[in-house]
C-alpha cells in the first residue's frame, strides 16, 4: 500500500491509520500492533471504488468501540462516502454517500464524534459548490448540512473541526476577506457563524491543519505567507482578539509549509514541515 495519510489513532494496544490508494484504489486502512511491530491491511477500499484518478483517503480513522469510521474522495457517486467497519476489518457499510451540492464533495478532515452525531466538513460541493459543514447520526441517518461556504465566508475547509467549551473552531484553507483563509466559530446546531480572522498574506495563508486549543487561546499554522512565504504558526482567542503570528518558517533553516497536526507538550507546541531544514540540498 502506498503513502499513510492522516493522524495515527490509539485503541488499547493498537494504531489505526489510513493510507493512500491509486488508480482505482480509495485507500487502506491498517492496524499497527505495538507489541509485535505488524502492520495489518484491514481492508482495500477498491472493491467500492468505480472511478480511477480519484484515490484521495479523507482524514484520521475514528475509533468508536469495537467500529473504525473513516470517509474517502472518490466511490460510487465520485464525490466521496463514509464508512465504518470492525476492527478486524469486517462489516464493511457505507454509511454516508456524498453527492456533490446537496451534502458536500471529497472530504478530507477528520470525522468529529460529539454527543451522538458525527459532525465534518468537505472542500468541496455544498450549495455555492466552495464546501460545506455538515452533522449526521452515527448509524449514517439523519444527515444535516449546517452551513455552505460561500467564498466571502470562506471556502475550502481542509482541516478538521475542533470542539471547544460547546463551539466548533475550525478554518477555510481560501476565502474570506483577501482570499488567503480564515478563522471560524459555529454552534453546534449550525447557527452562531462567526469568522474570527481573515488572513491577508502577511500574516500568512492557506490554513489547511487543524487547530488546537488551549487555555481559551486557538493555535494552529498556515501552508505559505508572512515574511519568507514559508508558513506560520499562529495564534488566536477563542472570541477572535490578540491573533499573534508566532513564528515564521523559513525554508532553508527550519523547514517550510508546516504539514498535520499540531500538538502541545507542556509549554511547548510541536510541529512538522513538508520540506526544508538545514539538511535541503539545492
Amino acid at each position: 500500500y502506498a503513502r499513510p495519510v492522516g493522524d495515527l489513532v490509539q485503541s488499547g494496544d493498537k494504531f489505526y491509520f489510513m493510507c493512500e490508494g491509486s488508480g482505482y484504489v480509495s485507500g487502506y486502512v491498517c492496524e499497527f500492533d505495538i507489541s509485535s511491530e505488524i502492520v495489518t491491511q484491514l481492508i482495500s477500499l477498491e472493491h467500492e471504488t468505480y472511478q480511477a484518478n480519484h484515490s484521495r483517503t479523507g482524514g484520521s480513522v475514528l475509533v468508536l468501540g469495537n467500529l473504525l469510521y473513516a470517509t474517502v474522495s472518490s466511490g460510487p457517486s465520485d464525490d466521496g462516502f463514509m464508512f465504518s467497519i470492525t476492527k478486524t476489518g469486517d462489516d464493511f457499510t457505507k454509511r454516508l454517500i456524498f453527492r456533490g451540492t446537496a451534502n458536500g464533495r471529497f472530504p478530507e478532515g477528520n470525522l468529529i464524534a460529539q454527543g451522538s452525531y458525527f459532525y465534518g466538513m468537505t472542500p468541496e460541493g455544498g450549495t455555492q459548490e466552495q464546501g460545506c459543514i455538515f452533522r449526521i447520526n452515527q448509524d449514517g441517518s439523519g444527515y444535516t448540512k449546517l452551513f455552505d461556504f460561500n467564498g466571502s465566508n470562506g471556502r475550502m475547509p481542509k482541516g478538521s473541526l475542533l470542539y471547544y467549551n460547546g463551539k466548533f473552531y475550525g478554518t477555510t484553507s481560501e476565502g474570506g476577506n483577501y482570499g488567503y483563509g480564515i478563522v471560524f466559530r459555529i454552534n453546534p446546531d449550525g447557527s452562531g457563524f462567526n469568522i474570527l480572522h481573515h488572513f491577508n498574506e502577511f500574516d500568512g495563508s492557506f490554513p489547511a491543519e487543524n487547530l488546537i486549543a488551549d487555555a481559551g487561546v486557538l493555535y494552529g499554522t498556515t501552508q505559505t505567507g508572512d515574511i519568507n512565504s514559508d508558513g506560520t504558526l499562529f495564534s488566536i482567542h477563542t472570541d477572535g482578539t490578540d491573533f499573534t503570528t508566532l513564528y515564521n518558517f523559513d525554508y532553508y533553516t527550519t523547514g517550510g509549509y508546516p504539514y498535520g497536526s499540531l500538538v502541545k507538550s507542556g509549554n511547548k507546541l510541536l510541529a512538522m514541515t513538508h520540506h526544508g531544514g538545514n539538511q535541503y540540498k539545492r
